[in-house]
């Protein structure tokens, strides 16, 4: 932003461009509040968040874990290794078959990609469809 361009100027500008210009005052009122009491009279960025009276938490301490106790046993029982406290990877099962020299994955069968190269992977344990990708 250029010189003499203040953050509470930009947030008028986008709010009219988006809401046809309908009146922005309770907007730089929340804005100027928002920056009194954090500080900010500098003319820093302050997330919308903030501006729409909504709390974030910002804490690493406050997250909700996403594997629970139970969850991690029966994932690590199953042979996963968990990546943080959101992932799973374990070895596919066609890689395991293929070092006993019982077979490989129809990605070998069919495209020549080596089976030790493909890994069973839940991206986000945390996921409602619990899907089982091999990659």
């Amino acid at each position: 932003m250029g010189p003499g361009f203040s953050m509470g100027s930009y947030t008028m500008y986008w709010y009219r461009q988006n809401h046809h210009g309908a009146p922005v005052e309770f907007l730089t009122k929340e804005y100027d509040q928002t920056s009194k009491e954090e500080g900010r009279g500098d003319g820093q960025m302050v997330k919308l968040s903030k501006l729409n009276g909504v709390k974030k938490i910002e804490d690493e301490g406050e997250r909700r874990e996403m594997i629970t106790p139970a969850l991690r046993e029966a994932l690590t029982k199953q042979g996963y290794k968990l990546i943080g406290s959101h992932s799973g990877v374990k070895l596919c099962r066609w890689t395991k078959s293929m070092l006993r020299g019982r077979g490989g994955c129809y990605k070998h069968t069919f495209y020549g990609i080596e089976s030790h190269r493909c890994m069973e992977t839940t991206p986000s344990l945390a996921c409602a469809n619990k899907c089982v990708f091999c990659w």
